[in-house]
């Protein structure tokens, strides 16, 4: 009897320390499927997947350092449409606006101005360049390039994923755009505003990068092409303080007039972007001109 209690008592010394062991062996097992969980997405941010059409997503500041390096030397920096002109002001101000008349368009922009991406892009590729995807294609390009500066008919945003190039006939639409928006501003009693440009030429590493921040954008870009630029209409800058001060709404009203006007003289494809706060606007090739046969 003394022997069987005497094993009892054991048994109960020893359950206690199998218990541990059990629980430490749990704990251990967990902490092993942590690791490994952490080592797989390390490898994962460390390594990601190859972009599907062979561009590189990596080291973008160095990528485009040698295409802008490109486009400096293959395209021309020399625009006679444009005349410089003081730097302006981002700013609008809200108190002393005085109201002007406006054309109704009839209806709201949102479906006045929604000519399909697909248009966009054909459009573009018939006029402009083959799209960018290193800088070895941006030294061998088939069309000239102009590099578009700030001036009297707009200014160019700090661009952030673009480069400030368009081809010649994108260039001039948008030097029109801008002179024609400074008649109609004068004629309905002035105010010392210019238009805001804020994308022009993207590359394909762009349009990926800016994706990822903007995901409205989308990967068939006619930007790519250099015949696409977004001007914006919830910003316009303001050449000089103590004039006459105008509404935003007043003043986006009347850039869609203008645009309004060059795309029924067939002359532009136009998108009213919403997420962006812009007009998205593609040049289209003149009447007779020679198109790009499509590959």
């Amino acid at each position: 009897m003394h022997s069987q209690n005497s094993n009892i008592d054991n048994n109960r010394k020893l359950r206690p320390s199998a218990e541990r062991r059990l629980r430490m062996a749990f704990v251990f097992m967990v902490m092993s499927m942590w690791a490994v969980a952490i080592l797989v997405m390390q490898s994962c941010h460390d390594h990601p997947e190859a972009p599907a059409d062979g561009v590189s997503d990596l080291a973008p500041a160095a990528e485009e350092e040698t295409t802008e390096r490109a486009l400096e030397i293959v395209g021309s920096e020399v625009n006679p449409m444009s005349t410089p002109a003081a730097p302006a002001l981002d700013t609008m101000p809200d108190d002393g606006c005085v109201r002007m008349h406006i054309n109704f368009l009839g209806g709201p922009l949102g479906k006045v101005f929604r000519d399909s991406n697909y248009i966009h892009y054909n459009e573009g590729r018939a006029l402009g360049i083959e799209p960018i995807v290193d800088d070895s294609t941006a030294w061998h390009l088939r069309r000239q390039l102009v590099r578009i500066h700030s001036c009297e008919e707009f200014e160019v945003a700090e661009l952030h994923h673009s480069f400030p190039y368009l081809v010649p006939e994108a260039s001039k639409l948008l030097h029109e755009l801008g002179r024609r928006f400074n008649d109609s501003l004068r004629t309905r009693g002035g105010g010392d505003y210019r238009l805001k440009v804020t994308s022009l030429l993207r590359t394909r590493g762009t349009v990926r990068r800016l994706r990822r921040v903007n995901r409205a954008s989308v990967d068939s870009s006619a930007h790519q092409f250099g015949t696409t630029f977004d001007i914006s209409y919830t910003r316009f800058m303001l050449t000089r303080t103590g004039g006459v001060y105008r509404t935003q709404e007043d003043l986006k009203n009347l850039l869609a007039e203008v645009i309004a006007q060059l795309r029924a003289e067939g002359r532009c494809w136009v998108i009213y972007e919403r997420h962006s706060g812009c007009f998205h606007i593609t040049t289209r090739a003149p009447k007779g001109a020679a198109r790009k046969p499509r590959g």
